[in-house]
């Protein structure tokens, strides 16, 4: 039996299961095609690729809700959703284009930065960083290599990860290695567009939290977005719903419509290996102190749950750090790999990119800025701040 005669009889069984309301074998099904798929080699001499033009004008929330990661199997329901344009290349002009419009200068202080080979971006901090040093490093690396993700998603652009490992690899004797992204066109992968405000719909699909939805467009786009983070702007309104402090939440690590290795895991922040649970989020307020949900009873959902009675040492510190503010988000990791610290720095750039797009002003400040408290803030890299003025 052949490779696409054995789909076919598995398709049709699905087809029959789910007819006869058995068990959802659909992500087994994905699986199995990503075990059986042949891999696809690019043509050598590939025309030039023309970016879709509205790419400059995908807002903030829609550039996060079509975040995904790309490969070169053309099915957005095997391994990784993107589709990678094998008919077509980037020129050396698309790749500036986009490096230029990530703003990587804003973290050559914190010593992030980005070496280009072609078409393949390599992220990389100084090999001679100490601890302290190094983890504020590899925080900004995760913003920057999320910068990149979103100014390709917004113009129709392919990430293909290549991965250095959980915690990076020397590539020079000046520089360390974090991780790799390969940039091709994309082919449009969600139902023949290249973006979606859609939620997520596969399998049981949406359950509706204790948070109002978010919003998956918007009216701000993203590139300047990114401009204005870089310039340092803030929002100009201090005191926040509820609504909008959910739509922050979302933006760091909320559900997307996306596949990811074949389940419906799609988040508006990547996860190598398919691990989900290398970071959290905590919010705390006078009341209580919450953590972020956006799975639960196997369904893509966006909530948060109280995990205990307001810490009383810790909502005072977090008062004394930032007096004006009285809900406090703590992104915390739960391993000790660099990745951990990669993706704080995701979820701390896209908090940022969508509180500039709502016009919220919101503080962030990296753990060094509060070092001295370490056994209250626990495993905490990032505390960023608003002022919610309803009740949680």
């Amino acid at each position: 039996m052949n490779r696409r005669t054995f789909l076919n009889i598995a398709g049709g069984t699905i087809v029959l299961s789910q007819f006869m309301g058995c068990i959802d074998v659909r992500p087994f099904y994905r699986r199995l095609k990503a075990k059986l798929s042949a891999s696809k080699r690019l043509p050598s001499d590939r025309p030039t690729a023309s970016l879709p033009p509205e790419g400059a004008s995908i807002s903030v929330e829609k550039a996060l809700n079509s975040r995904c990661a790309a490969d070169f199997d053309g099915d957005p329901e095997v391994n990784h959703w993107g589709m990678v344009d094998t008919s077509r290349s980037l020129t050396k002009d698309h790749i500036a284009r986009i490096v230029e419009a990530a703003r990587p200068g804003r973290f050559a202080d914190i010593g992030a930065g980005i070496s280009v080979d072609r078409n393949v971006l390599t992220f990389h901090i100084p090999t001679d960083a100490n601890a302290a040093t190094r983890e504020k490093a590899m925080i900004a690396n995760g913003m920057l290599q999320q910068s990149v993700g979103l100014v390709c998603a917004a113009l129709g652009v392919c990430v293909v990860f290549k991965n250095m490992g959980e915690d990076g690899a020397r590539v020079s004797e000046t520089e360390f290695g974090t991780l790799r992204y390969q940039l091709e066109p994309m082919k449009p992968s969600y139902g023949g567009a290249f973006w979606t405000s859609s939620p997520p719909t596969q399998e049981r699909g949406w359950l509706t939290g204790n948070l109002p939805d978010p919003q998956r467009n918007g009216v701000k786009p993203l590139l300047p977005a990114i401009e204005s983070a870089a310039a340092g702007r803030k929002g100009s309104l201090d005191r926040v719903t509820r609504a909008q402090l959910g739509q922050v939440l979302w933006a760091a690590r909320g559900r997307t419509p996306h596949l990811y290795q074949s389940k419906p895991w799609g988040m508006t922040v990547p996860t190598a290996y398919g691990v989900q649970d290398r970071t959290e989020m905590l919010v705390v307020t006078e009341s209580q102190s919450s953590a972020y949900v956006n799975w639960r009873a196997g369904r893509p959902t966006h909530a948060l749950d109280a995990v205990a009675a307001a810490d009383r040492r810790l909502y005072d510190v977090l008062r004394k750090t930032l007096p004006d503010r009285n809900c406090f988000i703590l992104l915390r990791t739960r391993n000790e790999t660099a990745m951990a610290l990669w993706e704080i720095g995701s979820m701390a750039q896209n908090m940022i990119l969508q509180a500039l797009a709502m016009d919220i002003s919101i503080e962030s400040l990296p753990s060094a800025s509060f070092d001295r408290n370490a056994a209250v803030f626990g495993t905490a890299k990032m505390l960023l701040a608003t002022t919610v003025i309803e009740k949680i």
